[in-house]
């Protein structure tokens, strides 16, 4: 069928080509990301990063960045690595959902294209790139578990392990929807075939093929953590429940298709939602058994906890995986010719339009970036850099597009992480929980690192910071006594000051702005306590 293999080709080369615009695409944790791949790509040879940062490799079900990224920042830039990564992270959900479809029907079909359209997500836009690299690996396997239902039980089981075990350590998620779908997979067969012996062998198939996962799973610090108790899961799942926004989950629920521009997103969303309703209303729309498994994964969505074991939008994973999966599972049929070209006339518009909006949205990016090198450029090795957000003073303030994603989050709070790194800066908002990366901040700079939050509120510099500001325990470590612990104070979205070399005068030194950020020092400061004691002098 080469003119669809021609078509998913140039859709594939479409998805990606919004990578060509910029060096650091606007993803929300992406430039974090990219700073630690930067911190593993200087071991043994940055004395700078050596002392601030150790590396410990050990079982993580989260280093699919962590494994690929550096191993291609030795043949090309780091930057050209980050984005081919990221461009694994576009395709693999797509060609999952395309042989997902093709396996559970027994026949190749243009629909499962349509998946292109959920690509671009929330979660993706939050930078979750091992979580989605994690789904297109899970939807692969399935398909080759399917493909290979016929075949031996060591050729299916070995097979898939081939899959599974790279999905175990590129995420969690990616695994657990791996073994979802394989397991409904199998019940499904085993209410087809309702026998004692063929129920009894399927589960032992299954069993042996995810044992050497589950054992791997044991050995994790996420397992040994208290955190991913079953008695903390059902607290989070109960105070989930008590905290229920409707509007929050609403909006949530449509995350398969929340980018940046909510009007066009929902009019995606209709769309699609429109050509599925009619052709289930005129019975010409065939369902799976995968189509059910979406469903389930839907209805949990409103009972998941946001937070859970340190990790945050975990309960908005479960509708970008009932859309993957809602592709691959159902199928239109008994379509006349004419149908079939308006409805690929329809879908090939959307897809434009949705990858027209990424790339008009991330035009300027390079400028941003271009500004905040300009700025940290007194920023030197060891230099400690404290990274607030200024507060946006006016609801008229008119700001970048890219700056905000999925209605109104915040996008660019990790941006200057990559540029400080890079000087061999600390930043304290690096990812290095011990659970999820293969890295740490030595001390005494531990004392200072808080890596679950995005950069604060400007608000918390103040004598008397806003409850909201200050209420939590993550925020009052690390910015304990932030005047004598740190050398320079990065104010990013610096547009929004109205005036920024009157900043907070009495305690800092303006040095630079510019429209995205804008550069402090710390006045010299006070005799130390035994925290800043402890750190190496950069004065």
């Amino acid at each position: 069928m080469w003119p669809r293999r021609i078509a998913l080709a140039v859709l594939l080369a479409a998805l990606v080509a919004p990578l060509f615009l910029t060096t650091i695409p606007p993803l929300l944790d992406y430039p974090n990301h990219l700073a630690r791949m930067r911190v593993l790509l200087a071991a043994g040879h940055d004395p700078a990063l050596a002392s601030i940062y150790a590396i410990d490799w050990h079982i993580v079900p989260n280093l699919g960045m962590d494994a690929v990224v550096p191993l291609l920042a030795k043949l090309m830039p780091l930057d050209i690595a980050g984005r081919l990564f990221i461009a694994l992270a576009l395709i693999l959900p797509v060609l999952g959902t395309v042989a997902l479809h093709d396996a559970v029907f027994e026949k190749r079909s243009w629909w499962p294209l349509v998946s292109a359209l959920a690509v671009y997500n929330a979660t993706l836009l939050a930078g979750f790139l091992n979580f989605m690299v994690g789904t297109g690996l899970a939807l692969l396997g399935a398909a080759c578990w399917i493909r290979l239902k016929d075949r031996p039980f060591w050729q299916q089981s070995g097979a898939v392990a081939v899959i599974a075990i790279p999905a175990f350590f590129t995420h969690l998620f990616g695994v657990a929807f791996l073994f979802l779908i394989v397991s409904c997979f199998e019940l499904n067969e085993i209410a087809r075939e309702r026998r004692v012996g063929a129920t009894v062998g399927r589960a032992a198939k299954l069993a042996l093929t995810v044992l050497p996962v589950a054992m791997l799973y044991l050995q994790t610090r996420i397992a040994s953590d208290a955190g991913g108790s079953p008695l903390v899961l059902i607290k989070n799942v109960w105070w989930s429940l008590t905290k229920f926004d409707p509007l929050t989950k609403a909006i949530g629920a449509a995350a398969d298709f929340m980018t940046y521009d909510t009007h066009i997103d929902l009019m995606i969303l209709g769309a699609i939602a429109t050509v599925i309703t009619i052709l289930a209303i005129t019975r010409r729309l065939r369902l799976s058994w995968l189509s059910g498994l979406a469903a389930a994964l839907f209805g949990l969505y409103p009972f998941i906890p946001s937070v859970l074991s340190e990790t945050g939008w975990i309960d908005i994973r479960f509708p970008v995986l009932a859309g993957f999966l809602f592709f691959a599972g159902i199928a239109p049929r008994k379509l006349a010719r004419r149908e079939i070209a308006a409805l690929a006339f329809v879908v090939v518009a959307l897809i434009a339009t949705r990858v027209g909006v990424i790339a008009t949205t991330w035009q300027g990016q390079n400028a941003n970036i271009a500004d905040l090198e300009s700025v940290l450029q007194p920023v030197k090795a060891l230099d400690r850099v404290l990274v607030v957000t200024a507060p946006k003073a006016s609801p008229n303030v008119v700001e970048p597009v890219r700056w905000k994603f999925f209605v109104n989050q915040a996008s660019f709070g990790h941006s200057a992480a990559p540029m400080i790194v890079e000087r061999g800066a600390f930043y304290p908002h690096l990812f290095t929980t011990a659970a999820k990366q293969p890295l740490h901040a030595l001390a005494p700079y531990d004392k200072l690192s808080e890596d679950r939050i995005v950069p604060p509120s400007s608000d918390v510099l103040s004598d008397h910071p806003p409850a909201t500001t200050s209420s939590t325990a993550m925020l009052v470590t690390y910015l304990a006594d932030w005047q004598k612990n740190f050398d320079y104070v990065l104010v990013l979205a610096a547009d929004r000051l109205v005036q920024p070399k009157g900043f907070y005068a009495d305690r800092l030194d303006f040095i630079a702005a510019t429209p995205t950020a804008a550069l402090y020092r710390v006045h010299a400061r006070a005799q130390a306590p035994a925290l800043t004691a402890q750190l190496s002098p950069t004065r």
